[in-house]
This record gives structure tokens, sequence and C-alpha cells, in this order.
């Protein structure tokens, strides 16, 4: 007789965030192009967030900033593992 085979497992990965933005304004983090997390800076201009549950493949993320009145940052964006 022979013996089966293992299966491969997939390691789940977390993507820590943080930075500064204007005092409570919204922070978007994007994945290949999609909203995927949306918190809020702090009253210092501080902001944590993590994205967890990725599997191990290539990814590229966004951030930017919206202030109360709707103006945009500039994103940036730079490639994950």
């Amino acid at each position: 007789g022979g013996g089966g085979g293992g299966g491969g497992t997939e390691i789940p990965t977390t993507v820590n965030f943080s930075g500064m933005a204007y005092p409570l304004s919204k922070v978007y983090i994007l994945k290949d192009g999609n909203i995927v997390v949306t918190t809020i800076a702090d009253q210092a201009a501080n902001f944590s967030v993590s994205l967890t549950g990725l599997g191990t493949n290539t990814y590229t993320f966004s951030v930017y900033g919206e202030d109360s009145n709707a103006r945009k940052s500039s994103f940036f964006s730079f490639p994950g593992f």
C-alpha cells in the first residue's frame, strides 16, 4: 500500500498600517484598488489599523485620507506580500 500526500498549508497574514492624517479625518486602505478598511484619525492626527486574513499572495496597497469637506489626499501606494 501507499501513503497519502499531505495538503498545503495556507498561512494567514496580517498587514499593519499606521500614520498621520488630518485630525478626525477618514483614512481609507485599499487592496488592489478596492477599499477594504476605513478608519478615523484621532484628535492628535494618528491612525492605526490592521488588515487580517490575507493569503500569501502579492497585493498592492494604497492609503489616502479625506477631510470633513470631502477633499482627498494623494494616494500612497506600495506593494505588499
